[in-house]
């Protein structure tokens, strides 16, 4: 997407039908859902067959799906913000998408650091390190 924006096919944050921006965003929404859809079917049949017991995967896999669930979401939330006018612009250095990926940036490290600490203690706590 960094390479359409650069040639001038793609804004950020432009959800017109006519735009492809909106396409993308839906092609990654669509992969995401697809990909926690796999994950969950892969706890099930570890669940009703006993293959992980004793790994802490449960928590293990809901720490991994509340980080890539809050970073998507949050992601597209704050591209629509910036679109619309929620987000205000440094006029002279930094355009209204500039702060957008900042804030999602300042979130995102905000988050790895509470989660990142969870997840410390979920492995550490288990001996195996699986």
């Amino acid at each position: 997407m960094a390479v359409l924006n650069q040639a001038g096919h793609l804004e950020y944050g432009n959800l017109s039908l006519d735009k492809p921006y909106i396409y993308f965003v839906t092609i990654i929404a669509v992969s995401f859902c697809l990909g926690i859809w796999g994950m969950f079917v892969f706890i099930d049949i570890a669940k009703r067959n006993q293959l992980l017991t004793g790994y802490q995967y449960r928590k293990k896999s809901a720490l991994l799906k509340s980080i890539l669930v809050l970073i998507n979401i949050q992601g597209l939330i704050v591209d629509i913000c910036a679109k619309y006018g929620a987000v205000d612009c440094i006029p002279p250095y930094l355009s209204v998408m500039a702060v957008g990926g900042i804030i999602k940036s300042v979130l995102c490290l905000v988050e790895s650091l509470v989660l990142g600490t969870l997840a410390y203690c979920l492995y550490f706590a288990d001996s195996s390190h699986v």
